[in-house]
């Protein structure tokens, strides 16, 4: 088992040095070197550099793939898609969780591509996943489209990969299980 994640930032230029270059709202490689060391699961090293983002007083959001592609679902129908969609293009570091654990249909996978596409050489975005990143074409309904986003994801992407074995052990289930004790029975006193 492992997690992939995704860590693109802000490209302006196409410079090599994601670490000093100074039009980079945030130093994602820094941040992610100090955060892998104390945690194992791709969420939890996604949500400790968001922590640190935060304290480097940049705007964050952390969020499920499912849970933004449902708000922006929830945002076309009550008429605030552009709102929505203006304010997660903003944010200085988005992370997405778990991506790639369901199918996109459409809508979904367009307005997953076009958030990346605008998103693309202007802000950080990190994106997690149980997959291996050749395999996340799959959640895409449309695989030129999918094809398009993974590439604007890839280019200028830190991929580390986190293998080995879940954080989440199994628990030992062992079920209390009454046994027959040598107890008298009243009446036969």
């Amino acid at each position: 088992m492992y997690d992939e994640i995704i860590l693109t930032c802000a490209v302006s230029g196409g410079h090599g040095n994601h670490d000093r270059h100074p039009d980079y709202p945030i130093t994602p490689f820094q941040i992610a070197r100090d955060c892998i060391d104390a945690a194992r699961a791709g969420a939890a090293i996604a949500q400790a550099i968001g922590h640190e983002a935060v304290c480097q007083n940049h705007d964050v959001r952390f969020t499920s793939a499912a849970g933004l592609l449902g708000s922006l679902y929830a945002a076309r129908t009550d008429g605030t898609f552009e709102r929505k969609f203006k304010k997660l293009a903003r944010i200085d570091l988005l992370i997405i969780d778990d991506f790639g654990l369901r199918p996109m249909k459409p809508p979904a996978d367009e307005d997953f591509h076009d958030l990346i596409a605008e998103r693309y050489e202007r802000a950080a975005t990190l994106v997690t996943s149980n997959l291996d990143f050749s395999e996340w074409g799959q959640a895409f309904a449309n695989k030129l489209l999918g094809a398009a986003t993974l590439d604007r994801l890839r280019h200028g992407a830190y991929q580390p990969v986190l293998d080995g074995n879940s954080y989440r052990r199994a628990r030992d289930f062992h079920p209390t299980v009454p046994t027959a004790s040598a107890t008298e029975d009243p009446e036969d006193e």
